[in-house]
């Protein structure tokens, strides 16, 4: 009785992907191999043409597979608990980040009244690509927190072009004089912890999409 593997090679089959029985491609006879999966048991259903062209369908048998194997070949993979406390907490950080961009630009008294006149003069003095270069920092970040909440791979890149929006204020700010009240140690502290949570949350769905938490 041939096994799926042995059947396989036989045929001179290839596997496409990762520890997949699905998709195959007959190198040598022109075939796919059709797979269907039910539990930890797949039925392999293999289509080819013969010498003469005529179409020939062959069934296998059934066969068992092995817990750690049929984990590996499962597209349903189910999301871990931390998935959910990650994608919340980036979603209340991201959504104050927005919210914090709105209401400084369009300068809301009550919001600013805290911060001291030489931080608001700087802000104003922001150019217009500064200003986009923030926009898309906070926004592609709350893009990117409800991509992962929805558990879709696209929060990785919507992860990464908030970190490039990053970078790009934090371009002008390190190349343009800041005002005194910009150099304190809380605000270092805060533009360190910034970048913490950029680049983790970037490496984090890097992560998850690695192991198909994230399709």
């Amino acid at each position: 009785m041939f096994l799926p593997h042995d059947l396989a090679q036989f045929l001179g089959a290839e596997a496409v992907g990762q520890g997949g029985v699905g998709a195959r491609r007959l190198g040598r006879l022109g075939g796919q191999v059709i797979g269907e999966k039910v539990g930890h048991i797949r039925y392999l259903a293999i289509a080819r043409s013969d010498c003469i062209g005529k179409p020939v369908r062959l069934r296998c048998t059934t066969v068992t597979i092995e817990p750690d194997t049929a984990k590996q070949i499962d597209p349903e993979v189910k999301a871990p608990l931390h998935l959910w406390v990650v994608g919340i907490l980036s979603l209340l950080w991201s959504g104050y980040g927005c919210y914090d961009f709105v209401m400084t630009n369009v300068r809301d008294a009550g919001y600013l009244a805290p911060l001291p006149p030489d931080m608001i003069d700087y802000l104003d003095a922001y150019p217009a690509w500064v200003v986009l270069g923030w926009a898309a920092g906070v926004g592609f970040s709350l893009i990117g927190a409800l991509l992962l909440l929805g558990r879709s791979l696209w929060a990785a890149y919507a992860f990464a072009f908030s970190l490039l929006g990053l970078a790009t204020t934090q371009v002008y700010d390190f190349a343009t004089p800041t005002p005194l009240s910009m150099k304190t140690a809380a605000n270092w502290g805060m533009t360190g912890l910034i970048w913490i949570v950029a680049v983790g949350l970037l490496l984090y769905a890097i992560r998850m999409r690695t192991r198909r938490v994230l399709t």
